[in-house]
């Protein structure tokens, strides 16, 4: 339909003016109200996306893309079980539907029930072992069973698919940090960092291997490029206050204060114990 040119160039509003106007003519147009559907979703407006996949699976129940996007929908909405359930209707029509299978492994991740999640991303691998996304889904479900070593080969898996994935390359980097290979941790932060610069959990991350590998110069620009970022609104809210007893810590290091190190130390219990 030539009104699917609008999603594939961004123009969702427009998009979702010309489905309305075909839905208008012809109530009983699937692909008029799957694409609109598509058009909200991506737009955000996932109460009303879902109200499109519905009507359009009224109309056709085997629309196996209808499925998985209304789990999608479902899924952001915060109703996690009716999310898994429309991806179980869609691998039903479709037992093969990788992408039903990787989201219903995200999921299932969300809430907790990692064995059933890595069942859905391992079936996903069966199915095309090149797809990244699968080998890194895996490989986050392995990371919160503290198996960090397979984590960190899921992750190297997906990289060597796409190679440009830069919260890959920082869960191997963090895997990698908990194992205690941190050259190897510093060359996936610093791989990060070379494709987003912004990125100031990169930074941050970077700063502690660069830390526990005893680089404390290094470590420190790490930590000063970090809090600029935060600058900016690159920081999570609430992280300010503990990036800057890292970088202190390092500075008094470096400067060889260690009653001032000590002084930082108290502060930070402190505040986070208090």
């Amino acid at each position: 339909m030539r009104y699917l040119r609008y999603i594939i160039l961004g123009r969702y509003e427009e998009s979702i003016e010309a489905y309305d106007r075909v839905t208008e003519i012809n109530p009983d147009d699937k692909m008029a109200w799957r694409s609109k559907g598509e058009a909200l979703y991506l737009l955000g407006d996932h109460f009303n996306a879902l109200k499109c996949f519905e009507r359009q699976l009224n109309l056709d129940p085997s629309d196996v893309c209808a499925w998985k996007y209304r789990g999608d929908v479902l899924y952001h909405l915060e109703r996690p079980e009716k999310a898994i359930s429309s991806y179980q209707k869609a691998i039903g029509l479709d037992a093969e539907n990788i992408s039903s299978w990787i989201a219903m492994g995200h999921t299932l991740r969300d809430m907790d029930r990692s064995m059933e999640a890595l069942k859905c991303f391992e079936r996903a691998i069966e199915i095309n072992r090149e797809v990244p996304s699968a080998w890194y889904g895996k490989g986050l479900v392995l990371r919160n069973l503290l198996k960090y070593k397979e984590a960190a080969d899921c992750f190297l898996k997906s990289l060597d698919i796409d190679p440009h994935n830069v919260p890959a390359w920082k869960n191997r980097g963090w895997a990698l940090y908990i194992l205690g290979r941190y050259d190897e941790a510093i060359s996936c932060f610093q791989k990060a960092i070379n494709l987003d610069l912004l990125d100031a959990e990169a930074w941050y991350n970077l700063g502690l291997v660069l830390r526990s590998s005893e680089r404390y110069d290094e470590s420190e620009e790490a930590f000063l490029r970090t809090l600029h970022l935060s600058v900016i609104g690159h920081v999570v809210e609430g992280e300010t206050s503990k990036i800057l007893f890292d970088y202190y810590w390092v500075v008094s290091v470096i400067s060889k204060h260690w009653i001032f190190s000590n002084l930082w130390i108290s502060a930070f219990c402190c505040i986070f114990y208090s």
